[in-house]
């Protein structure tokens, strides 16, 4: 059952729901549910009857939490890949290679395919990578 709420959140994190620019309501329904869910599937997975799927929703719950740390960061310039990449390392130091594979292969898939754009600093709009022509017109 927690698989098919991770699952089911993950399509929902699919459209960025914590994004710049959505709705309070949807924001705060998002946060709650992915807040919920992590400390639902902390609890399941330290119960000691517990199955794989306990644990492999824990970490799905984890991965959309980091992702959602991203989203709400990413306005401000900070990068999410850092935060992935030490979730995935202390996966495969917890649980092993194929988990923190199927972790990082998930986190990939939810992350958005849209360019970056020029971040704001003091001294005006820069363009992140040389090949982000979408900042090179600016002065």
């Amino acid at each position: 059952m927690a698989l098919v709420a991770a699952g089911l959140l993950t399509a929902v994190a699919a459209f960025r729901p914590l994004a710049p620019g959505a709705a309070p309501w949807t924001r705060l329904g998002v946060s709650l549910a992915i807040g919920l869910g992590v400390v639902a599937t902390a609890f399941l997975a330290s119960l000691k009857g517990r199955g794989r799927a306990e644990q492999l929703s824990f970490y799905a719950f984890l991965v959309l939490a980091v992702d959602a740390v991203g989203q709400l960061l990413s306005p401000f310039g900070w990068p999410i890949g850092p935060l992935i990449a030490l979730l995935v390392a202390a996966v495969t130091i917890a649980e092993g290679l194929m988990v923190a594979l199927g972790i990082a292969g998930w986190s990939a898939s939810s992350r958005p395919r849209t360019p970056p754009r020029c971040l704001e600093w003091a001294g005006g709009p820069r363009p992140l990578p040389a090949r982000d022509t979408a900042c090179s017109s600016s002065p």
